[in-house]
């Protein structure tokens, strides 16, 4: 239920004359002196004026009882409207994530079942918390094409981008199991008590969780996110093959065995509950499109793991133009969780997983890792993939090397087109060597329809059609990295000019992406959740259709 503030509605018709909910203060004074005048005149007719005669007296009380009880309903919910305490608050209040909007990005802790993708996996929210007093260290790499100055305000900021939990899921989330392997909101035994998503394990001896070491304790959040995908994969690979893996989660062995590790990541004003609501969309049309093959289809049963990062300003009156004014500083954020962690989960975490699994399982073939990224969850996803993290481990002595990742798909990418085609301006943008080698097969859309890219007027943004049509244009006369081709309204892909890096693809999606998504803005930006978009990005993980080697 919504508070009302006493001021703004008519207290005769309910109105709303401002725009607001509210209650006009006035109108309620009026009703109180129009009682008090046929309270006073009900005796009798004299005196009354222009009420003259039992009928209009008898209408007139009508009319004061309706307003009563108009009156009535709104004290009453008023009355409703006490300050109460959000189960998490003072939790929220430590880490400073409890704002109107900062708390939108840990919502599944509050809706354990409701908020939670349903596929196999994880949910690792990022927030941005208290920077830490003694501020964190992070290194530049020459491969970013940066000056140092230019690093350190990436991550210059009173907040710091942090892990705040990681909930193991179940494709069925009615199932028991679903739990928190990591989660900074436990700060003490009390608030333990109180969490709607219980630990892992024993949930009684939940792990407590200083508010001011949440920068260095995402470290630990994704190491027990690698001892835990590990073990889940390991005992689904040794049940399928009818071994016993001593496992005491039972739960893990349940199902076919795993094909690959999917990992989502979402863009601008996306929190976290249209986070997951959009990555079921994601992983489910592409596991529609993996049924349609013939004669069998080729298995396809993802690991998934959402990563949920606050892509929405913080504002008590976000409007749109509040959300425009937003956008550099959210581009901004995408870079900083893609150099830290994300890029650490891509290249520190699962490397970790693939090489204890190969330890322990030499003859599995390993799951292939695919990283899907939209508008800024795209430039997010690229600069984690491409550049990889600047975050420096407090046991380690310099930054992670990089590790290659299978498939990365980028959606409508919300970043300039430079850091793919080479720098072009005076900005300072991490820029990918070589159109990222690190990923075996990139692929990215563009779109004629998308109004959302093309607003920045500093450059030409890698989704626009623009972008699409300079480098991929006959008489182009730059390096033709990418290969070129164009999406048609089916999903289906089809080859146009070939390229020279062999991992690069560029696709024209103007007859794919052409509609307006259900409750999103910048046209067609967002139409990526249907079984067309499901068959395009399934092609492209599988090697499928152009991407099968006689495709080009």
């Amino acid at each position: 239920m919504k508070c009302w503030k006493t001021v703004g509605v008519s207290a005769t018709t309910g109105a709303d004359h401002s725009g607001r909910q509210e209650f006009r203060g006035g109108g309620i004074g009026r009703i109180l002196r129009r009682a008090r005048q046929v309270r006073a005149t009900g005796q009798g007719h004299a005196g009354l004026g222009p009420l003259q005669g039992p009928g209009r007296i008898l209408r007139e009380r009508q009319r004061v009882k309706s307003n009563f009880l108009a009156l009535a309903l709104v004290v009453l919910s008023l009355a409703g409207c006490a300050d109460t305490t959000r189960r998490l608050q003072k939790e929220e209040v430590a880490l400073n994530t409890d704002g109107p909007i900062t708390r939108q990005f840990h919502s599944a802790l509050y809706y354990p079942f409701e908020i939670v993708p349903r596929f196999d996996g994880y949910l690792v929210g990022i927030e941005k918390v208290r920077r830490p007093k003694d501020g964190i260290d992070v290194q530049n790499w020459d491969r970013y094409g940066l000056k140092k100055e230019a690093l350190q305000a990436k991550f210059n900021d009173g907040k710091v981008m942090a892990v705040t939990h990681v909930i193991r899921h179940h494709a069925d989330a009615r199932q028991p199991g679903n739990c928190a392997l990591f989660n900074a909101y436990v700060q003490s035994p009390e608030s333990a008590a109180r969490q709607l998503v219980p630990a892992c394990g024993n949930p009684s001896q939940a792990t407590i969780r200083e508010p001011a070491e949440a920068f260095s304790n995402s470290w630990e959040a994704l190491d027990g996110l690698a001892r835990d995908l590990q073990l889940r994969i390991e005992t689904r690979q040794k049940a399928v093959a009818g071994q016993s893996s001593g496992s005491t989660a039972p739960d893990f062995a349940s199902g076919p065995a795993y094909t690959h590790i999917v990992v989502v990541v979402m863009g601008w004003n996306t929190v976290q509950e249209e986070a997951v609501r959009n990555i079921n969309s994601l992983v489910w049309n592409m596991g529609r499109a993996s049924t349609e093959q013939t004669p069998s289809p080729e298995p396809f049963n993802p690991l998934v793991i959402g990563v949920t990062w606050p892509s929405q300003w913080s504002s008590d009156w976000i409007d749109p133009a509040v959300k425009i004014l937003s956008f550099p500083t959210k581009a901004g954020d995408a870079d900083e969780v893609g150099m830290s962690w994300l890029g650490v989960l891509l290249h520190d975490t699962l490397p970790n997983v693939r090489k204890q699994l190969h330890e322990k399982l030499p003859d599995m073939k390993p799951q292939p890792v695919v990283v899907l990224g939209h508008s800024f969850g795209a430039k997010a996803s690229s600069v984690a993939v491409c550049a990889g993290p600047a975050v420096v481990h407090p046991k380690k002595a310099s930054v992670l090397p990089l590790t290659e990742i299978d498939v990365l798909v980028n959606l409508q990418p919300a970043y300039l087109s430079e850091r793919i085609f080479g720098r072009s301006s005076v900005l300072q943008n991490v820029i990918y060597a070589n159109g990222c080698t690190q990923a075996k097969r990139f692929v990215i859309t563009a779109s004629a329809g998308d109004t959302a890219v093309p607003l920045p007027f500093w450059g030409t943004y890698l989704g626009e059609q623009k972008s699409y049509e300079k480098f991929c244009a006959p008489d182009y006369h730059g390096p033709r990295l990418a290969h070129c081709a164009v999406a048609r309204a089916d999903g289906q892909a089809e080859p146009k000019r070939p390229g020279t890096a062999p991992n690069l693809y560029y696709i024209d999606a103007s007859e794919l992406i052409a509609e307006s998504a259900y409750g999103t803005g910048g046209g067609s930006h967002s139409d990526i959740y249907r079984l067309e978009h499901g068959r395009l990005i399934y092609s492209a993980v599988m090697g499928r259709g152009l991407w099968a080697p006689s495709g080009r």
